[in-house]
């Protein structure tokens, strides 16, 4: 079938990696089926065995006999053989000869998201816990952390450990969390976002409670009722250069200053454009090219 692997004997086919067989009989190491893909087919005096064997299209070797349950192998030539098996196994009963169905071409199926499996198996393992996988991963290294989580997956008792409070991941895979930024904060275990503080707003890096959530410098009240914008400007707060020289604009939380033209500065202190600059306003003075002037 797609995704398996056969040696000499159709008997032996087996799953890629990645894929497993969750068909309703196994296979032994050496290709034959095991007994819960055996039927019970009554007593072997009745011809029962010689009929399955056909169905089969195998051969059949009666010698074992007797009583009890048998599992059914097939020899070097193809021939269905009895082989003794204890009591107990699935689907087989004392005084009752038991047949395996012939093996088909394994019927391989994908491991899903937070699975994986190896060569030959019957069933995906899941990653550990808190991690995720490809669809058809084929080892337990293709596990990685979830986010909100953070560890590295290296064997099946790898730990995805949840970020703690005031961290966070965002994204799978991740080694280590990181601190909330200013502004924000998380306050659970394996937080994959931090929330953030009310607007105009602030708060430590790492925080983990929007207690500590506090309004911005250039801002008034408390983050209960909001956080409000103080107009630097409008109240004469700022420290912009002399009216007629610069002009302030109030901003959430602060201000700027900028030299008005005919004057250059960083906005705090502007000076008068010199002779043979232009100055249109803002931090620089430009010299005029060639064949020009500046009143």
């Amino acid at each position: 079938g797609a995704n398996s692997t056969s040696a000499d004997r159709a008997l032996t086919c087996t799953c890629g990696e990645g894929t497993y067989d969750a068909s309703h009989f196994g296979r032994f190491s050496n290709g034959t089926c095991y007994s819960n893909g055996c039927e019970d087919i009554g007593d072997a005096s009745g011809g029962a065995c010689e009929a399955a064997a056909a169905a089969l299209g195998l051969a059949w070797d009666g010698s074992l006999g007797g009583p009890g349950c048998h599992v059914a192998d097939v020899n070097a030539s193809g021939v269905l053989t009895p082989t003794a098996r204890a009591l107990g196994y699935a689907n087989c009963s004392a005084g009752a000869d038991c047949v395996c169905q012939k093996c088909s071409p394994a019927d391989c199926q994908p491991c899903g998201a937070a699975e994986y499996a190896g060569h030959g198996a019957f069933a995906c393992e899941q990653c550990p816990a808190n991690a995720t996988s490809a669809v058809a991963s084929t080892a337990v290294t293709d596990c990685v952390c979830l986010p909100g989580s953070y560890g590295a997956v290296t064997s099946a008792a790898s730990v995805c450990s949840p970020c703690p409070a005031g961290q966070f991941s965002g994204s799978q895979g991740q080694t280590a969390c990181e601190d909330c930024a200013a502004g924000s904060f998380a306050p659970f275990l394996g937080s994959s976002a931090c929330e953030a503080c009310t607007a105009l707003a602030t708060s430590p890096p790492g925080s983990t409670s929007s207690d500590q959530c506090i309004c911005a410098e250039g801002t008034t009240g408390d983050t209960s009722s909001g956080c409000s914008n103080v107009d630097e400007c409008a109240e004469g707060a700022d420290n912009c250069g002399q009216t007629g020289q610069a002009t302030c604009a109030d901003t959430d939380g602060s201000f700027t200053c900028t030299c008005d033209a005919a004057f250059y500065g960083d906005g705090v202190d502007c000076a008068p454009c010199p002779a043979g600059y232009a100055c249109p306003g803002g931090a620089s003075a430009v010299p005029c090219a060639a064949g020009e002037y500046a009143g």
